[in-house]
């Protein structure tokens, strides 16, 4: 169920179609090839879909927290240690500890990457700069990246040349 709805966006689709396109008008590939790459892009499309976490259905709200608890939750979901956070906001490494908890407590959440990933949606915190092409083109989700660009080009160039050697 999840990979057909990642199939039913509609940016996944043009984009599949624009690739067809560009690689059988202006690239002056065979058909099957222009059809290789749709489904390529398809496929990572899909592949991005399913290795993400299923969103919460319900997210809860900023305002649960108190300002203390909140300056706590952002420096958490930073990375920051309980003695770093206790220097920052003028606190016993004690009082942080509790009020980790209680932010775990109120909002629901287990496990500190959960704690992140709300800040993130919440806007909390900064979004930090992607490492590396494929973080940037399919684990966030723009396909339309020049990335993802750049790699069905240089796989066309690089299968474009093989395929003759190969296949007879």
């Amino acid at each position: 169920m999840r990979m057909i709805n990642e199939l039913r966006d509609p940016w996944a689709i043009a984009f599949a179609q624009a690739t067809a396109v560009l690689t059988y008008f202006l690239f002056a590939a065979p058909l099957w090839q222009s059809l290789v790459a749709a489904a390529a892009v398809l496929g990572a499309r899909v592949a991005a879909g399913l290795t993400l976490p299923f969103p919460a259905t319900t997210i809860p709200p900023p305002s649960l927290l108190t300002e203390a608890e909140l300056a706590v939750a952002r420096y958490v979901a930073m990375g920051r240690t309980d003695e770093e956070i206790a220097q920052r906001t003028q606190s016993s490494e004690k009082i942080v500890r509790k009020r980790r908890q209680t932010v775990m407590t109120k909002l629901g959440f287990e496990r500190e990457w959960e704690l992140r990933e709300w800040a993130l949606a919440h806007r909390l915190i900064p979004e930090p700069p992607a490492r590396h092409w494929y973080e940037r083109t399919l684990v966030r989700g723009t396909l339309a990246g020049g990335g993802l660009i750049g790699l069905c080009w240089t796989t066309y160039q690089i299968l474009r040349v093989l395929l003759p050697l190969y296949v007879h």
